[in-house]
């Protein structure tokens, strides 16, 4: 065995076992650095690159108080050998919930009147298996709603909340996060689908309840 690929089966062990789906990205962050909608997403890396992101991530989580900022387009790259697998993100963009429902294989449902201010709605597909909806003001993200089939925590919200509380909407129990008394973050599960909700500025249980009951299937 090189020398190269005990070095890279070393990285693997320290760092355990990571999900291919969680490290650092979030839309627009870059240019929005007081975002609190932060989600943490995982491309393919080789070890090299794996080693060199949770360096970087350890070094932004400082100097953002605990926020990782990336920019959604802009990919971190380190310096890597012509051996080394590029970091990619495999998401395709759809142009309306119908377009995106098709794509994925199952019913997306869009919530209306919403408590918030936007001027533009995106679509998206994640990897082939999550779909996420994206709503901007201006350059500002707002809002973020995923869903996916399966039972597992797709949030990827990392952010450490005063008020976590369990509600119940329409016979489904909803983990709501946020602080004192407005909520921010939602996360639930029904019999084959996981959702999750992420909003930039808190709002009412009552508000936050009406937006997971139009998004259930």
């Amino acid at each position: 065995m090189t020398d190269k690929e005990i070095n890279a089966m070393t990285v693997f062990r320290s760092i355990g076992d990571i999900d291919e789906k969680y490290i650092y990205t979030a839309q627009k962050a870059a240019e929005n650095k007081h975002s609190k909608i932060i989600k943490i997403v995982m491309p393919i890396v080789s070890a090299a690159a794996v080693f060199s992101l949770i360096t970087f991530a350890a070094v932004k989580l400082k100097e953002n108080e605990g926020l990782p900022i990336v920019s959604e387009t802009q990919p971190i790259v380190t310096e890597m050998s012509e051996n080394d697998v590029q970091v990619c993100y495999d998401v395709t963009e759809y142009s309306s919930v119908s377009e995106l429902s098709e794509a994925i294989g199952f019913e997306i449902k869009e919530p209306e009147n919403l408590p918030f201010e936007y001027d533009k709605v995106t679509y998206s597909l994640m990897w082939g298996e999550t779909a996420e909806i994206n709503w901007y003001n201006g350059d500002e993200r707002v809002g973020v709603f995923d869903t996916a089939l399966g039972n597992d925590d797709i949030s990827g919200n990392y952010n450490v909340y005063s008020d976590v509380r369990q509600i119940d909407v329409g016979g489904v129990s909803v983990t709501i996060k946020g602080n004192d008394g407005n909520y921010s973050a939602a996360v639930w599960t029904t019999e084959s689908r996981s959702y999750s909700l992420l909003l930039e500025n808190e709002i009412s249980e009552e508000e936050i309840s009406q937006i997971v009951s139009a998004v259930t299937v």
